[in-house]
């Protein structure tokens, strides 16, 4: 994942900037902040129902596999529905920032409640049966929590357990990588977490089996496993639950959270005597020190969601006032936002937060600002009804126009206006635009419904007939999009400009600005009249004779194909690096990061990277690392970050959870590719390069080989005469021992022979004779090698630079498996010759 992690300290948006990001909802209060997230108090105006509004940072937006884990984890828990669960109504993006919408819960944490006290057995057991019943439910649909404790359980209003926080939430039985952090707190995890070893339900049972145990004794259980009876004077029939319960050994404890809560049923429901009460009193227990801060190295997950919540809680109580010991849990009093599950979403637009129909009272128009009206109309407008409009929408002409001064981008303001059963407004006739000026007072610049289309021609968005007169200055780079001013003229702007907008609703409810629409007219268009007299959507940018168009739709590899090809189109093609830099620079947001699949794939393996319009191969824009080595990443992503590089692409496996949007290209192949498409066998190349080079080097081997044996064979004929020679102290050339010294120089000679090396050392006695063919043999033994060595390093620069020049051709070529094998070998020979010899087999 990349690192999501914020650059600058998180700042929480005002509830003046979150309130028109959010039409359906009232934003009524501030929560919570934390340095990965805010949390507000909110009120869904259809339902008239409180909710909490969760928002994340754009910088986990911003990461694909943070996007996808919450997009995931988020449908899991909305599955959920239990009682002692929280809710969770909503997911999305909203301007580039992920948000979660809730079930608010009025009341304290368990935590704040149970804080180093004792509490009456009865009602620990009442908290713990409810927690059981609520994390059963979660087991059963195959989902862990893995950070149970006091602090994510929240108490309501009348003290029902709600269990929140499932910012760990994993599959069962989800295998564990040695390499990964250790989730959950200290106290609370299993052992077999903390061993890295496969956990399943039983991993939070244990958890729940210490929260028992805390609860009955107002402290942790300790390395002896203290019965908590000894403890607090608890009934003894708790001891055997909780030591079951929190047994080191998964297999010893209660398979099921509901066995568990079956035995607290049990004991709860028998009378003292049955229980064996000791004869002490119930006594509070000494004040315990709170829960162990998670380790900042936790996954980034549970930073990035489990601090604001521990936050909203930490907020509502007295840290510097221990809470008093006590044998009831306080009534919660004061609402508190409760930590939540760790959701996500891969939407890359922002999405309206609920368009449930309204089965509450209405409010009154007149209390509602129009945006808020909107909302509450959304479904019938959405459907095509036109009998009801906010109250200062205007009529003219078979359509209903209605100003709304929220600031919006471009792309958020064509969806809101689609997602209404609007667009934005068709002003081509000039009395039009007068009569609107007069109706609505119009002081800054007011998103409408037109803007740039292929060959830089304005156009507006139902292809209504442009006026030239109405063809505003030259726009600079970004500005493709125009908006009306206060003088009534026509300016051009960047879509990430934040502008009020004038929706327009067709009485016969019809709407020809969708996107969808304009692709049918281009559709129609392209087979008409062919692709270079065609008529694009607004938005399409032409290079030379092709067009390209973004559209903020999230869809996989295969869909996006299927997609393009309808509208007589083509997934992008950056045929030329010229091409590919333009498409980096034309479509790179201020803001924002795209992600659009390429018409790039592979086949095989070993088949090469191709274009699926069969033009010629290029890599030039390929990112540091890429194409990854997985077979299964055999997909093309491009990725434009703010500022935008040409050197964007990556392998992907295709699936619709990593691109955010879709882009489309209109154009005929510039260039066939020259050589038909196969799979390039590399180990075949290869013995054909080596038996070559082979050759090459092989005369210079035997040479080599040759001249050793002669300096080798030399040195022991030398070293046996030598011998012979020697004159023996006490005795006479030829002698006896003469005989003995000559027959340990010929044993010396044959392990010379043998091993086809020079002794290494000669004894420290010996005469000057053999001293003398020592040095001589070695000093030419050195010259041949070093004359041997040259002729190999130049050998194995021609070998090696061979082998570097393949690999940027097949590069080139798209093969990037057999390039990049070709580059491990040429790294795994180096600059030892002897490697090469090997690969030659020549050693």
């Amino acid at each position: 994942m990349e690192n999501t992690e914020p650059t600058t300290p998180f700042q929480a948006p005002s509830l003046e900037e979150l309130a028109p990001l959010f039409p359906a909802y009232d934003i009524e209060a501030f929560i919570a902040q934390g340095g990965m997230g805010a949390v507000y108090q909110a009120k869904q105006i259809s339902l008239d129902r409180a909710v909490a509004i969760k928002i994340l940072p754009r910088e986990f937006g911003a990461d694909p596999e943070f996007r996808e884990s919450f997009e995931a984890e988020a449908k899991a828990m909305a599955r959920l529905n239990h009682p002692n669960l929280i809710g969770i109504y909503d997911f999305g993006d909203i301007d580039g920032m992920l948000f979660l919408i809730m079930e608010l819960v009025h009341g304290k944490s368990l935590y704040h409640s149970c804080y180093g006290k004792a509490i009456d057995p009865v009602q620990a057991s009442e908290i713990i049966i409810a927690v059981c019943e609520g994390i059963d439910h979660a087991h059963d649909a195959d989902i862990l929590h893995r950070d149970i404790k006091p602090a994510n359980i929240l108490l309501s209003m009348d003290a029902t357990p709600k269990i929140g926080d499932f910012g760990l939430a994993a599959p069962m039985n989800a295998a564990a990588n040695p390499e990964d952090v250790i989730y959950g707190t200290p106290g609370y995890t299993a052992p077999e977490v903390i061993a890295r070893q496969p956990v399943d339900r039983r991993a939070d049972i244990f958890s729940i089996g210490v929260m028992l145990h805390e609860m009955l004794t107002g402290q942790m259980p300790d390395e002896h496993r203290t019965r908590p009876s000894s403890i607090s004077g608890c009934p003894m029939g708790y001891d055997t639950i909780v030591a079951r319960s929190t047994h080191p050994d998964p297999n010893q404890r209660y398979n099921t959270a509901a066995e568990l809560a079956e035995a607290l049923k049990k004991v709860s429901s028998q009378p003292a005597s049955v229980l064996n009460v000791p004869a002490a009193p119930v006594r509070s227990a000494v004040t315990m020190a709170a829960p162990q801060k998670k380790s900042p190295a936790l996954a980034l997950t549970l930073i990035a969601l489990v601090a604001i919540a521990g936050i909203a809680v930490l907020a509502n109580r007295k840290d510097k006032d221990p809470a008093p010991a006590t044998t009831d849990i306080d009534k919660p009093a004061t609402p508190v936002l409760p930590s939540t599950p760790t959701p996500g979403s891969d939407t890359s637009e922002p999405v309206e937060a609920t368009s449930t129909v309204n089965t509450a009272p209405t409010p009154s128009k007149k209390t509602l600002p129009p945006i808020k009206q909107l909302a509450l109309l959304k479904a019938r407008l959405a459907s095509g009804a036109r009998d009801q409009f906010p109250d200062t929408t205007v009529e003219r002409n078979g359509s209903h126009f209605l100003l709304l001064k929220t600031n919006f981008t471009r792309p958020n303001a064509e969806k809101l206006a689609e997602e209404h059963g609007a667009h934005l407004a068709i002003l081509a006739d000039t009395d039009d635009r007068k009569w609107l000026m007069q109706q609505f007072s119009i002081t800054r610049p007011t998103w409408i419904g037109a803007g740039l289309a292929a060959n830089d021609s304005w156009q507006w968005t139902d292809s209504s007939p442009w006026n030239s007169a109405d063809t505003p200055g030259q726009a600079t780079v970004g500005e493709g999009f125009l908006a009306l001013n206060s003088h009534g003229e026509l300016i051009p702007q960047p879509e990430s400009g934040r502008r009020p907008i004038i929706l327009q609703w067709r009485n016969d409810g019809s709407n020809p600005c969708t996107m969808e629409e304009q692709l049918k007219r281009t559709t129609a268009s392209i087979e008409e009249n062919g692709l270079q007299e065609a008529r694009y959507p607004v938005g399409t940018r032409t290079l030379g004779e092709s067009h390209f168009l973004r559209i903020n739709q999230k869809v996989s590899w295969d869909s996006a194909r299927e997609l393009t090809t309808k509208y007589k189109g083509h997934l992008p093609v950056p045929s030329s690096p010229e091409e590919n830099q333009w498409l980096a620079k034309t479509f790179a947001s201020e803001s924002k990061t795209h992600r659009f699949w390429l018409g790039g794939f592979l086949l095989t393996p070993t088949s090469p990277w191709q274009w699926i319009t069969q033009e010629a191969w290029h890599s030039t824009g390929w990112a540091s690392g890429q194409p990854s080595d997985d077979s299964a990443k055999n997909r093309m992503i491009m990725t434009l970050r703010p500022g935008g590089s040409a050197e964007a692409w990556s392998s992907s496996d295709g699936k619709s959870g990593e691109a955010n949007c879709l882009m489309i290209e209109w154009s005929e192949p510039k260039k066939a590719a020259t050589a038909k498409i196969g799979d390039f066998d590399l180990d075949q190349w290869l013995a054909s390069v080596n038996s070559k080079i082979q050759k090459r080097v092989k005369p210079d081997v035997e040479e080599y080989q040759q001249e050793r044996g002669q300096i080798i064979n030399g040195y022991i004929r030398a070293m046996k005469r030598a011998a012979r020679r020697v004159e023996v102290p006490g005795g006479r050339r030829g002698g006896r021992g003469n005989d003995r010294l000559t027959e340990m120089v010929e044993n010396s000679m044959e392990e010379v022979e043998e091993s086809g090396e020079l002794l290494t050392t000669l004894p420290r006695l010996a005469p000057d004779s053999f001293q003398e063919i020592q040095t001589e043999s070695t000093a030419e033994l050195k010259k041949l090698d070093d004359i041997y060595q040259a002729k190999l390093k130049a050998h194995l620069d021609f070998y090696t630079k061979g082998l570097l020049g393949k690999a940027t051709s097949l590069t080139e070529e798209g093969f990037t498996q057999q390039a990049r094998e070709l580059q491990e070998k040429v790294a795994a020979i180096g600059e030892d010759t002897s490697l090469m010899l090997k690969a030659l087999d020549l050693d």
